[in-house]
């Protein structure tokens, strides 16, 4: 059974959302697919955003990701960036530096085929914020300079949709995770151990 770390924030969490820890959608996938699933996540964390001893946003800072590469996983999903989306303007290439040492220390710790990004996640529908599409173009870029594509699923499969938010209208509750569940699964099952 491969043990995969899931690299992420609160949607990784599960924070404020969900009825138990097996309604996560990192739970539901890794049941489906036989992982063992390391949930390597801190709520309101992102590759600068609140990484520092002291949750201070700082892009040196390893943070969570010396957690992950000392986990013993075989494979590593990041699903992080979201946090990064509140202080990114202005700061981009603090974003952009902290996003390419992680990925390139994903990259050198984790074989072929064992990593997988997921598209940054977005309650939004279309009508993303400035933040939002900064640290989504960054991601996109730094994950290509790495050799790998986005796995899609997390940006479209809540779409605004009330009944699978919170009331806050950013974290998705049982249904919200289902639904990225439901909407992430067929994409990571080819990009991961495929």
């Amino acid at each position: 059974m491969p043990r995969v770390a899931f690299y992420g924030d609160s949607i990784v969490t599960g924070w404020r959302g969900i009825s138990a820890t097996n309604k996560r959608w990192t739970t539901t996938v890794s049941e489906s697919f036989g992982w063992c699933e390391l949930n390597v996540a801190i709520n309101g964390v992102g590759f600068v955003r609140r990484r520092g001893g002291d949750r201070t946003d700082d892009g040196e800072a390893l943070g969570l990701l010396s957690d992950v590469l000392a986990s013993g996983a075989d494979g590593c999903v990041v699903a992080l960036g979201g946090n990064d989306s509140v202080i990114v303007l202005g700061r981009e290439d603090e974003v952009r530096a902290a996003v390419a040492r992680d990925l390139r220390a994903l990259v050198q710790h984790f074989p072929d085929g064992a990593l997988a990004v997921l598209d940054l996640y977005s309650p939004y529908g279309s009508d993303y914020p400035p933040g939002w599409k900064a640290v989504r173009q960054i991601l996109q870029e730094e994950t290509h300079r790495v050799g790998l594509q986005l796995v899609p699923g997390l940006a479209t499969a809540i779409n605004h949709d009330e009944a699978l938010l919170c009331p806050d209208g950013v974290h998705p509750n049982d249904a919200g995770h289902a639904a990225l569940a439901d909407s992430i699964e067929p994409h990571l099952r080819a990009a991961l151990f495929g």
